[in-house]
C-alpha cells in the first residue's frame, strides 16, 4: 500500500508542477503548452510503473 501512496503522490506532484510552470521566455514560450503536457504524461507514466 505504500508503493501505491508513493505512486499517487508523485502523480500528483506531476500534475502540479505541469499546471504550475511559470510563462518562459519568448524563445522557448512556444514549448510551454508542451511541457505542461509532457509533465502530465510523466506524472501519468510514473503512476502506472509505481
Amino acid at each position: 500500500m505504500a508503493a501505491d501512496n508513493k505512486a499517487l503522490g508523485l502523480f500528483l506532484i506531476g500534475i502540479a508542477l505541469g499546471m504550475l510552470i511559470p510563462p518562459l521566455p519568448e524563445p522557448v514560450a512556444v514549448l510551454n503548452p508542451y511541457l505542461t503536457f509532457i509533465f502530465i504524461v510523466v506524472a501519468i507514466v510514473v503512476f502506472v510503473k509505481g
